[in-house]
């Protein structure tokens, strides 16, 4: 066996290989009924998105807005069982010193469809109207998924901001932050 034709098979199984892994893209498109957690001006929003202990992302920080639209896309790659996995949203108010936060959810992975998935995610309340955030996710190299006919993103009680209740991975600055109603 000469070893040009074991490699060019090695390059052949890792092409192969990359072709084959699962993705998930997300497209952050906005965010409505923010709460205001600024004196002066309104806050300055964004989102971060985290799956497992070690992808994460943020977008851009949207100035003085409580709608602000983000329009942003990011990658998750090399995603083992995805099915049984949940994708952290949180969103916050950008500040000097410390950021707030204005709300969370979870979207369980497991019941997005092949294709395109346009999502709308409830991260909290203000003045009785629920804080609302769009996404579309679009999974890769997924295989067949679990047919779902609604989703119903998993949702966090506002005042459930305490250390026993936040989900499992996630740092929290101050257990005794806990957002306005």
């Amino acid at each position: 066996v000469s070893t040009q034709s074991t490699w060019a098979d090695i390059e052949k199984c890792e092409k192969a290989k990359k072709e084959t892994q699962k993705k998930l893209i997300v497209i952050v498109g906005g965010c409505t009924n923010l709460k205001d957690k600024d004196l002066t001006t309104k806050s300055d929003p964004y989102v971060q998105l985290k799956y497992g202990m070690f992808q994460k992302f943020k977008t851009t920080v949207k100035d003085d807005t409580l709608n602000p639209v983000f329009n942003e896309h990011f990658n998750f790659e090399n995603l083992h069982n995805p099915e049984n996995r949940k994708l952290k949203i949180k969103v916050y108010d950008s500040d000097t010193l410390n950021d707030d936060k204005l709300g969370k959810a979870s979207i369980k992975l497991r019941d997005l469809l092949i294709g395109e998935n346009d999502l709308e995610v409830k991260v909290g309340h203000r003045h009785l109207k629920p804080s609302l955030c769009t996404f579309k996710l679009i999974p890769v190299g997924w295989g067949r998924a679990v047919d779902v006919e609604e989703y119903q993103p998993e949702d966090y009680d506002d005042d459930s901001w305490d250390e026993d209740s936040w989900p499992e991975g996630w740092d929290i600055d101050d257990a005794n932050d806990t957002p306005e109603l």
